[in-house]
Order: C-alpha cells, then structure tokens, then sequence
C-alpha cells in the first residue's frame, strides 16, 4: 500500500515538472512607431513550432507578404546539465495605410491542437518624411533633423511642490555618439536626480507628425524653493552626426561611398516655472508639501529613573520628503533630551519622492513620577486639495520608578528670591579621603621587544612605500596599461554582446558588438575616443603593417553593425555570423598589430 502511494506521488511529480517545462510562450512584436507608406514587420514569436497563425482583419494596414518562417535553436550546459531551447518566428511584411494610433489585436496560434493567444500591439502612424534619415556631404543639418528639448511636467505650481524636468535628445539623422551634455543649473530650484543613465540609447519615437531617434538624456525632480518666474536655462548638447561622402569613381560611383563624422552643437529653448507661494502656514508647519501621514511609537512607558527611552516619528507619504524638517515636540521639564537621529528610505520617482523619514529621540527621565507626552502636531500643504492639512499623533504617558543610588533623589527648593530654582542632585562632590595605594607598573619602552618591533615597523613602511612607488609609475602609463588590456577587455565585452543574442536583444547586441570593436582600436592604437574615425582608424593600422584585406574586414564588420542598429532586425543566424566576424577580427587584429 505504501509502494502504491509513493509510485504515485512520483508520477504526480514527474507530470508537474513536465508540465512546466512544457509551458507553451507566444508573443506579437512590431515598431511603436511607423510612418504611412513604410514598410514594416509583425512577427509572432513562440517556444514551440506553430501549426496555424490566424491573423486577425488589419484595416488601416496592407499586409505585403508573410508569413516568412525562420527557427534557431540553442544548447546550454550549466554544471554538467544541459538543456536545449527552441524559438520559432513567424514574420509578416505591412504598410500602414493612414495616419493615427491603431492597436493590434492579439494573434491567436495553435500548436499540437490547442489555441494560444498573444499580447496586443498599439501601432503609431505618421506621415512623416521618407527621406529625412540620410544627410550628404555638405548639407546642412536643420534644426528639424536634430535638437534637443527640456521637457516640464507642469510649468504652473506651489512652492515645494514636485515638477519633472526631462531632457530628451531628437534626431532624423545617423550619429555616432554624444560627447558634451551640459544640463541647466536649475537656479532656484531643490533637485534631485530620477534614476542613473549610464548608456545613452536611441528609440524611435513620435514627435510633431515625423519619427524621430530619441535618446533620454536627463530625468530630474525640481522643488521650486520661492515663488515668481524661475527661468530654466538651455540645455547644451554637443553630438557628432555621420554624413555620407560620395567620391566619383566613374561606373561604379555607388559602391565608393564613406561616412565621415561632423560636430553639432545644439541646445534647447529655455522654460520658465510660474511659482505661487503657499498660504499663511500653522505653527506644526515644517516644509512638507505633498500627501503624508505621521505615526510615533515609544521603546517603553515604564522606567526607572535615568533610563533612556527612545520616542519614534515616521512621516510618510510623497512630495518632498528630503525637504521635511523635525516637527516641534514638548517634552517635561524633568526630562533630558538630545537631539535626533534621522533616517531615511526615500525613493525619488517621477511624481516626487515616495518613502519615510524616522526621527528617533533619545530622551532620559530624572525623577520618579507620572509624566506625560503631548501629541504631536504635523502640518503638510496638499497641492491637491489647495490647502494645509494638520494630522497629530496619540498622547504617551510614562511611569517612571525611582532609580538607584543617591543621585536619583531630587532636592528641591521652592520659592526662593521670587522664582523657583530646582536643584538636580548634587552639583558638587567631595575629594574621596580613604586610603590610596598606588603600585609600579613594569614599562616596555626600552626593551628588547620594543626595538625589535620598531625595526621591523621601519622595513615595513620602506617595503610598503616602494610598492606604492611602483603602483604610482604603472598608472602613469596610462596608455600602455590599456594596450596590455586592450584583448581583455574585447573579450570580455564581446560576452556581453553574447548574452543579448541569447535573448534576441538586437539593439544591445548590435551596440555591444560595436563598444567591443572601437573600445580594443582606442586602447590598441592609443587614440582619444574624439579622434576615433575610420579615416585615423586606416592610417593607424597601416602604420602597423596589418594587412589592408584584414583592415577591410574590420571596416566592413564596424558598417554592418552601424547600420544594424537603426534597420530592421535581422535574423538570428545573422547575429550568430556577426558575432563569429568579431571574434575572428579580434583574433587577427591581436597577431597583426605590433606596438
């Protein structure tokens, strides 16, 4: 009987563990964005071949072909286990008909005889312009094809009351990086930073009927700290913009194309904050502006005399927490206070900063008796309700025992000289008259052991101080570090591109590739990031003695991948080919080159 129900919940088990490793996935991806007349892809994606894709009616888009069947397949071996994936992609080809924001419904599939179901997709379409992505040699770039813009959640506002300052970089045409950024100062205002943007990556989106690349640059949180007009100043961008160069080589004009690389410096209009100051604040007001509530706990409410409590106020909520300062407390006269500790678990987000602060009080009674903590008033303005809001915490009531020993007996003198003067235990005590006895310690200056130790401190400090003589030399050689590190580092970024291909991360992938690429030529070659062009790239490893047909390929690998980054995804045997051209080029670039 016992077999029986073991052999069954084994069974159970297995068939669990089988029914999630089996869990069939779908997906639908297509552009957020589109322009009418463009070409554009609808790929449903899944873990699992797909009998049947059943498209639903797509008015406002043509479908021009599809669906187009690609699968890639992938091993993984982790501590001796390994595990196969599989991803299949089922690709249509659309035009968007007409202008406005459409949504996709979801696509239903069917695999081994179930139907499953997708996300839906919005679709916006613009009219756009066609050929706004390519600027040639000489032409100039207009303000339409590239610019930058500070964005402001709300431009009309309370003082203290949270606006979102969003710094966005616009562009129609191809670049290559962004060297400069210089945000506005934010003069009159408290800031705080919303996030860390370490990389800076271009998104298609829709601004004022076109498509533009837009990279997020900067996300603050401004406090505006007085009324009136605040002016906010440009903010300042420098951006290097690839052209197309054309050089005539008679028949065969458009196969002889290059790029070259031009610096634009542009900047955003200035805004300005209309700053309305708050009305006539109550006394329990403390720089709150925002929603809160306010909470206060004690450690104990029965103690011996001089025993410290611990009195705690949590205020939380959102607005400007980092601005809120300590709430006003009335604590007995009998009762020794310090000033206190504060802490913080604050998150900044984009509609102000969500949290808590905690100010804890460390407070001592003296004397023995009944002794009372009064409420604590907490005034907060509330931009949406217009107003001040005052919350107050319960009333504490605390037993205090007398103490031991004498200094917890009070002397008191009442009505001396017309006021009333309390003596707190006994200011002044006399010199002890007992008997002292003093005994001679042994010293250990002077000993053997004393020298011993302090030779051994000398050869120490020469020893540490002649290491950190040569650690100061090495990084002096900046250059010739990056040179030893240079294949390393490729190395090492080029698993990063690894790993975006594994989870058909295109962008990334293609970026990852190119920071791997260009980060080996600028500490190889010893070139400043600013000087980094194909043409000094050429020259620098022709000076080198590399092969002019390895040059190519590398060239040809950095084009491929540039290009990649703004056109449509490619497949995944593509990537895989990519990433071998990589490894490849870096392998013979590291023979190749001699420093």
């Amino acid at each position: 009987m016992i077999t029986k129900k073991i052999s069954i919940f084994i069974l159970l088990l297995f068939t669990t563990l089988s029914v999630f490793a089996d869990k069939v996935n779908v997906r639908l991806s297509t552009p957020s964005v589109a322009r009418v007349g463009q070409q554009i892809r609808l790929a449903v994606e899944a873990n699992d071949k797909v009998d049947k894709v059943n498209l639903p009616a797509l008015k406002a888009f043509e479908v021009m072909m599809g669906p187009m069947t690609s699968s890639s397949s992938s091993v993984q071996i982790i501590n001796g286990k390994s595990s196969r994936s599989s991803s299949y992609s089922y690709t249509y080809i659309l035009k968007p008909k007409k202008v406005g924001v459409f949504t996709v419904p979801a696509v239903e599939v069917v695999i081994d005889g179930k139907r499953y179901k997708t996300n839906s997709r919005k679709i916006e379409i613009v009219k756009g312009n066609a050929n706004a992505n390519t600027t040639s040699s000489g032409s100039e770039i207009s303000k339409k094809d590239l610019f930058v813009k500070v964005f402001l959640s709300r431009t009309n506002v309370r003082e203290g009351e949270a606006i979102l300052a969003t710094t966005k970089l616009y562009t129609r045409v191809p670049i290559s990086g962004v060297s400069d950024i210089q945000l506005p100062s934010f003069t009159g205002f408290y800031t705080k930073p919303v996030g860390e943007i370490r990389h800076l990556r271009l998104n298609q989106e829709a601004y004022d009927g076109d498509i533009y690349n837009t990279s997020l640059l900067n996300k603050t949180l401004l406090f505006p700290q007085k009324d009136g007009s605040l002016k906010i100043e440009p903010a300042k961008v420098t951006v290097q913009v690839q052209q197309q160069v054309r050089r005539a080589q008679g028949l065969f004009d458009d196969f002889f194309n290059s790029t070259r690389t031009v610096t634009v410096d542009v900047q955003s209009a200035s805004r300005v904050v209309r700053v309305k100051g708050l009305p006539t604040a109550p006394d329990s007001y403390s720089g709150a502006v925002g929603q809160f509530h306010i909470m206060a706990n004690i450690s104990e409410d029965k103690v011996k005399a001089n025993d410290a409590i611990t009195l705690r106020l949590t205020i939380k909520g959102k607005g400007n927490l980092s601005l809120v300062t300590a709430p006003k407390l009335d604590f007995p006269e009998d009762f020794e206070t310090y000033d206190p500790q504060t802490k913080n678990s604050i998150k900044v987000t984009d509609s102000g900063e969500v949290g808590s602060k905690t100010l804890e009080y460390l407070v001592q009674p003296r004397f023995a008796g009944t002794y009372t903590i009064p409420s604590v008033s907490f005034s907060y303005y509330d931009p949406a309700k217009g107003k001040f809001v005052t919350k107050e915490t319960e009333t504490f009531h605390i037993e205090v025992a007398k103490g031991e020993g004498k200094g917890s007996a009070p002397a008191m003198v009442n009505d001396f000289s017309k006021e009333s003067v309390k003596t707190v235990g006994k200011d002044i005590r006399f010199i002890s008259t007992d008997d002292v006895k003093f005994s001679k310690k042994h010293s250990f200056f002077g000993t053997l052991l004393f020298y011993m130790l302090y030779v051994i401190g000398v050869i120490a400090f020469v020893i540490l101080y002649l290491m950190n003589l040569k650690r100061i030399r090495e990084r002096e050689d900046v250059w010739g570090t990056k040179n030893k590190k240079a294949n390393r580092l490729a190395l090492k970024r080029l698993k990063k591109a690894s790993d975006h291909l594994k989870r058909s991360e295109d962008e990334l992938f293609y970026e990852a590739v190119l920071v791997a690429l260009m980060g080996y030529l600028e500490d190889k070659l010893t070139l400043p990031k600013s000087e980094l062009t194909k043409e000094t790239i050429v020259a620098s490893l022709a000076k080198r003695k590399v092969a002019p047909e390895d040059v190519d390929a590398l060239i040809s690998l950095v084009d491929t991948c540039e290009f990649a980054r703004y056109a449509p995804s490619q497949d995944h045997g593509a990537q895989e080919d990519i990433y071998q051209r990589s490894v490849n080029v870096l392998s013979m670039l590291e023979k190749s080159i001699k420093k």
